[in-house]
């Protein structure tokens, strides 16, 4: 039972045998659980560092103020966009949520697997169903000709 990004193997997964099919969500969701605690933490890690960042520079962040209430918006005369003044901010915590293999994309991506089969499976039971309803239609409908 391969279970990738790309369409079409999502399907493969809702056609096996139900139990490998729930033992393999099961896992799935474990696993994600386990990445939300780590991306849990670097979050927690990210605030603590904004926190400490507000409070070695409160100057700043009222300077930043003033900055705002005098020059708020400027317009550019040929291209007629807003232009806002503003200071980028680099904290250690946030390489680890923007690098391309963290936590959060991580877990972004097992979440859409995660979805994608669900929602096949969802498909094949109702297809399941639908079938089984169409042979008891047909099955009622021969009885009278009996």
């Amino acid at each position: 039972a391969v279970v990738s990004t790309q369409s079409g193997h999502y399907g493969r997964v809702s056609k096996v045998n139900s139990r490998l099919r729930d033992m393999t969500l099961s896992l799935m969701l474990s696993g994600l659980q386990s990445v939300a605690a780590d991306l849990q933490q670097q979050i927690k890690q990210l605030l603590e560092e904004l926190k400490e960042e507000h409070r070695r520079n409160p100057q700043k962040k009222q300077k930043e103020k003033d900055v705002t209430k005098s020059k708020a918006l400027t317009l550019q005369p040929n291209k007629g966009s807003l232009k806002t003044p503003h200071r980028d901010l680099h904290l250690p915590a946030m390489s680890n949520l923007t690098k391309k293999n963290s936590s959060q994309a991580y877990f972004l991506r097992i979440l859409k697997v995660v979805i994608a089969v669900r929602d096949v499976t969802i498909k094949s039971i109702e297809a399941e169903k639908d079938k089984k309803e169409k042979s008891t239609d047909r099955d009622s409908a021969l009885i009278p000709l009996l």
